[in-house]
């Protein structure tokens, strides 16, 4: 089950939501029920995979309780980051082990972001920053619907919390506005322009013939647009799903595109997949408290690891390191003093990520080498009227998407000023309706596959 479907928004939602409120006399039945409907949500996309997700539940609780009680804690912990780490490669990663029965694994929905979770709850708890929680809450903590299969990737100590709060149980009308509004605007910006850019970037990426200079640069920079709206889309449902339930999940996205540099746009995009890199891989390598080289060196190590989460592949593995020499250099830039006046900043920050971008999308070595050859062949031309008429959707999508990047705002700022009025309601009714009427009967978002 999908955001993007029928059944979720029709039906599992609104049941999910009643039977939730029904329950507020009834706290640890109400929070089993949410944990229920995850486990449901979770295996209507693949049955199999749900004993994955709950042996990882199981496994990582009974970690947590060793660790927290244990004399030993480090072995504990080594022992549970070892084997979710093994689980995460084994799936991940087996096209490249040389085992054939290894080849045809599913790829579990949802793997990467349930498992880096856990394994910084193990860490919160090593640290004596999180205390365990009982089976019930951390089984929803987990599963938790709205984020469970492209995240954002949540902290234990932010979220138990919230679910054991009185006040959390009935309807909230600025939560449910706030709601509905994220809902709308993820929907709008995965249905209406995300997947109406994907012929375009279908073109560029998956065709096997030549390529033109200027199919090339409306492929690539297509792609720049489809990926932010796509991924930013469904972390916008996920946080609107949530305010339903008057739980608060982190904001992933804040304005990326508008980043004056390769430092701001990390602290703008995929958020907390930064501050996951930064408290547990970045910061026990020294950070910026072991001299300027060393500081370097982690920075690299950080970002070549933050690649190669997203996928077994040297392109994940060069894209990571681009990001970690963008910003070592950013660093050095600094430390000598040197600045840029913001505008140059912007188009630097943005030609160097679009350009990243096409090492991220393409499938192997020779796609990549076959697409930058085309992009810097010679000077685009502009495509014959019949080309324009083919493509004009995702044309017109693509101008929409570059227009919306200029705008002074982002999602989470407008739903933080909507109040349950309505006309924000008839605005928000029109554009959902717009959407799905566009709903395809497969329409997948990109982040499920990393």
């Amino acid at each position: 089950m999908f955001f993007n479907s029928y059944g979720f928004l029709f039906g599992f939602l609104p049941a999910v939501c009643a039977v939730y409120f029904l329950l507020r006399r009834y706290p640890r039945a109400g929070i089993w029920w949410m944990a229920a409907a995850s486990f449901f949500f979770y295996a209507k996309y693949r049955l199999d995979d749900l004993g994955l997700l709950i042996a990882s539940i199981l496994w990582n609780y009974l970690l947590s309780q060793l660790i927290f009680r244990a004399r030993r804690k480090r072995a504990w912990l080594t022992l549970g980051i070892a084997v979710d780490l093994a689980t995460l490669a084994v799936f991940k990663y087996s096209r490249f082990f040389s085992e054939p029965a290894l080849h045809n694994l599913a790829f579990p929905l949802g793997i990467s972001f349930f498992t880096f979770s856990q394994i910084a709850y193990l860490v919160d708890v090593y640290r004596n920053v999180d205390r365990p929680a009982p089976i019930r809450d951390y089984a929803l903590f987990v599963s938790f619907f709205p984020h469970l299969l492209s995240g954002p990737i949540l902290r234990h100590k932010n979220m138990i919390p919230q679910f054991d709060s009185a006040l959390r149980r009935r309807p909230i009308p600025r939560n449910l506005a706030r709601g509905f509004t994220l809902i709308v605007i993820g929907l709008a910006k995965k249905i209406l322009i995300a997947d109406t850019l994907a012929p375009l970037v279908a073109r560029t990426f998956d065709s096997a013939g030549a390529l033109t200079a200027a199919t090339a640069w409306i492929g690539t920079t297509a792609y720049t647009f489809q990926l932010y709206n796509d991924f930013s889309g469904y972390c916008d449902i996920a946080v609107g799903v949530s305010f339903l339930f008057n739980i608060r999940i982190p904001e992933n996205f804040r304005a990326p595109y508008r980043s004056t540099s390769i430092q701001e746009f990390w602290r703008r995009w995929h958020i907390t997949l930064g501050r996951f890199l930064r408290n547990y891989i970045y910061i026990p390598l020294g950070g910026n408290r072991a001299g300027l080289w060393r500081q370097c060196l982690a920075i690299l190590i950080t970002f070549t690891l933050g690649g190669l989460w997203h996928g077994a592949g040297w392109t994940f593995f060069i894209w990571g390191a681009l990001h970690g020499l963008a910003l070592t250099t950013q660093v050095l830039w600094r430390r000598f003093g040197f600045a840029l006046h913001r505008l140059v900043g912007w188009a630097l920050t943005f030609a160097f990520v679009d350009l990243t971008w096409v090492v991220f999308r393409a499938p192997d070595l020779p796609t990549l080498m076959k697409v930058l050859r085309a992009m810097f062949s010679g000077i685009p031309h502009i495509p014959a009227p019949a080309a324009l008429t083919e493509i004009s959707a995702g044309t017109l999508a693509l101008i929409v998407a570059i227009l919306l990047v200029l705008i002074p705002t982002y999602s989470f700022a407008i739903a933080r000023r909507t109040k349950p009025v309505w006309w924000t309601a008839a605005l928000g009714a029109v554009v959902l309706t717009t959407a799905v009427l566009r709903f395809s009967p497969v329409s997948y978002f990109l982040y499920y596959f990393f």
